[in-house]
């Protein structure tokens, strides 16, 4: 029997290290080969019981009230009713702790819904099996298996291609420390896209990786031969992503700084905790968005 008892989780946050992205193909999709990793600072997912008959959900936190306008699209609910319509689960109530600007680049909302099927699952009487759980995720948009296997693997690093339906186990990496930040500018992602459909530069696939990076000197050196091909397009609707960049790569001990997924926030990689947390004052203090931290972890954040 699955659980009824209120549960939390914390919806880890996806960074590109690399992202190849190929031509555009006839059905509008984007073939893509990309290696992500995970970071706690994300959002906060609570479901607790209902007594009402349908889903519903609360918004709070720093960024909560920008979602209200569209909260019944929000795929927290999108995921709770196709997890409905798979099997039966008690009806919820969804309560969202929103910390990560909307339209971020780090696949903020994707988590959400992943994190709301993987709590679903557990309060299922049958619960799904794992596959059908990432067959539903592709539903949430490109990002849902990735966000997904985050909950269910405990690969250190993610290898995504296809249109982000084929997920993999990426290189193993020695311990991570990152801090992100964001100026704040939400970045549509069809508009980066349109930019660079305009482009239609010619990809080489696939990304060349190993199965275990030794050091962070490693990883950089390996990450300076790839490329984020969302970059240029980004920078050209939200030319202050530039700048953030680069105030990133100055920062004391960043090995290596780059822009993720279609933008705006920027990642950079760090030696120790205490220096991705000086970075991360320093972007807090010039009213940025950033928060520092290790790689997410199998399961952590769950209470």
């Amino acid at each position: 029997m699955g659980r009824s008892l209120s549960s939390s989780i914390q919806c880890p946050v996806k960074i590109n290290l690399a992202l190849q992205v190929g031509e555009v193909q006839p059905d509008g999709y984007h073939p893509v080969d990309s290696l992500c990793v995970f970071m706690a600072g994300g959002d906060r997912l609570t479901l607790s019981p209902s007594s009402t008959e349908r889903f519903t959900l609360q918004l709070s936190g720093p960024y909560g009230k920008a979602l209200e306008e569209t909260i019944s699209q929000n795929l927290v609910l999108k995921a709770a009713r196709l997890y409905a319509k798979a099997t039966s689960v008690p009806v919820v109530d969804f309560h969202l702790y929103k910390s990560v600007p909307p339209a971020s680049g780090i696949g903020g909302g994707t988590a959400n819904g992943a994190a709301a099927l993987y709590l679903l699952n557990q309060q299922a009487a049958v619960p799904l099996s794992l596959s059908a759980l990432v067959s539903l995720s592709e539903k949430l948009g490109a990002d849902g298996p990735v966000c997904m296997q985050r909950f269910l693997s405990s690969a250190q690093s993610l290898r995504v291609k296809g249109i982000g339906e084929v997920v993999d186990a990426g290189p193993k990496l020695p311990p991570l420390f990152m801090c992100l930040a964001n100026g704040g500018r939400a970045v549509s992602t069809a508009k980066v896209f349109q930019r660079f459909d305009e482009k239609a530069p010619a990809s080489p696939f696939p990304l060349t990786l190993p199965q275990r990076i030794s050091s962070y000197y490693e990883l950089a050196g390996l990450l300076a031969g790839t490329r984020n091909d969302l970059r240029a397009p980004a920078f050209s609707v939200a030319p202050d992503i530039l700048e953030t960049e680069k105030r990133m790569k100055a920062q004391s001990g960043c090995i290596f700084a780059r822009m993720s997924g279609s933008g705006g926030t920027v990642f950079g990689l760090f030696p120790s905790s205490i220096a991705a947390k000086l970075a991360q004052q320093c972007f807090s203090g010039r009213h940025h968005w950033s928060v520092a931290g290790p790689l997410w972890s199998h399961r952590q954040g769950e209470g």
